[in-house]
């Protein structure tokens, strides 16, 4: 990371803590879980289990049926992981992945099956801060926006919010 852009290189993920956000080598399975905005999450393929990610590609409702990856999101709808789901319908995968006690306090599926986590770069504003860029991970435009108002604007919250780093 750099300056105010919060974007890191190779296996890095970039989490919020008390001093910023920082880039931290945590969150592939067999690491140990990052901790970001008060919640442990691990990167695309594990759930963290104890302080430690942990591989979920086996959970199964259904042996004959086909894959889908399911978003595993906080209340804030920041994403937190992506799980594969087998299952005979995305509406089946999405209900087995909610009732099979995969989820965490605060935890909740998004709603449509095979979308990636993508990293948003957001331009934002506060009265404190001024504008400056920062990073969320979601799963869509609407859940970024909405991640970085819950995570990024403190206390007196955000005067704007944009998709995009922050022009000069």
């Amino acid at each position: 990371m750099s300056g105010a852009t919060t974007s890191c290189n190779g296996t890095l993920m970039c989490v919020m803590e008390s001093a910023g956000e920082r880039c931290r080598n945590c969150g592939d399975v067999g690491e140990a879980c990052c901790n970001s905005s008060g919640s442990q999450v691990c990167n695309t393929g594990g759930v963290c289990i104890g302080g430690s990610c942990q591989s979920v590609a086996a959970l199964t409702c259904d042996d004959s049926g086909s894959i889908f990856n399911v978003g595993i999101q906080d209340m804030n709808l920041c994403a937190l992981r992506v799980v594969a789901v087998r299952a005979t319908s995305a509406a089946n995968a999405l209900s087995c992945a909610t009732n099979s006690g995969m989820l965490g306090a605060g935890e909740q599926v998004y709603e449509i099956p095979n979308t990636p986590i993508t990293d948003y770069e957001m331009c934002v504003e506060t009265e404190s801060e001024g504008r400056h860029t920062t990073s969320v991970r979601a799963f869509g435009d609407y859940e970024a926006q909405r991640c970085t108002r819950w995570t990024r604007c403190g206390d007196a919250g955000c005067t704007s919010v944009a998709l995009g780093a922050c022009g000069p």
